[in-house]
């Protein structure tokens, strides 16, 4: 099956249900396009279930996504930048499938739940832990203000000569523009792992974490290291830094 069958798989699919009758049931990994076109055309997503149902018999039908991990459900002890990614995985898919639905007129018929569900492990085992009811709100809206903000930087780096929106050399573009990473980047955003190479390469203390690039400023992990082993200051900055270090 291509990329193409899949998608147009999932749009049959979501007009077969909305002129159908009332159902009930899971579909697994539908896959969706971004219906947006300036920054990426090819942007794809596929989430991992949508549960299908009619509540109280009454249309339109309730679109809920679900998102799967395997990491274990502690109850309150559950790592919480797992939880958080989990969440805002969801809050992805529950924005996307919305553009979606939108995008095909089906809005009448079809209607994305505000929450979503959660499956995860039991300690130990490889039962599910499932977390029904998990309200994506604050998770839809920091996606769709991301995709709005890619919108704005896609405008930004358009020029004259620029004649499709897909373009190589204006998604070259859009990729090599200048970011500014940082720790939630990884929750929240796939181009992340771009940005932390870039950040990487630049020496930037961010790689370690926000924390030690509040404390290393602009100091490259390099110049850090180099102080830690006894190398003179060669400003107040850096005399500063050794102090806090506990090195002066």
């Amino acid at each position: 099956m291509t990329v193409d069958d899949a998608i147009n798989g999932t749009e049959r699919w979501l007009r077969r249900i909305a002129a159908g009758g009332d159902v009930e049931t899971i579909v697994a990994a539908p896959m969706v396009k971004i219906p947006r076109g300036v920054i990426l055309p090819e942007a794809l997503l596929i989430i991992d279930a949508v549960i299908v149902t009619c509540p109280e018999g009454r249309r339109p039908l309730r679109l809920t996504v679900a998102e799967i991990k395997v990491f274990p459900d502690r109850g309150g002890h559950t790592d919480p930048r797992q939880l958080a990614s989990a969440r805002a995985q969801a809050g992805l898919y529950r924005h996307a499938l919305e553009l979606a639905v939108t995008a095909l007129g089906l809005s009448g018929q079809l209607r994305v739940a505000t929450d979503g569900i959660l499956a995860f492990t039991w300690p130990g085992s490889n039962s599910p832990s499932i977390r029904a009811g998990e309200d994506l709100s604050y998770q839809a809206i920091r996606a769709s203000r991301g995709f709005d903000r890619l919108e704005e930087v896609a405008a930004a780096v358009v020029r004259n000569d620029d004649f499709a929106s897909d373009e190589p050399t204006l998604i070259s573009r859009v990729l090599e523009a200048e970011t500014n990473y940082s720790e939630a980047c990884l929750t929240f955003c796939d181009l992340a792992p771009r940005c932390h190479e870039r950040a990487l390469a630049a020496d930037d203390a961010i790689v370690l974490g926000d924390d030690v690039r509040r404390l290393l400023g602009d100091t490259t992990i390099t110049r850090a290291i180099e102080l830690m082993n006894g190398q003179t200051p060669t400003d107040e900055r850096e005399v500063d830094l050794q102090r806090q270090l506990g090195l002066a």
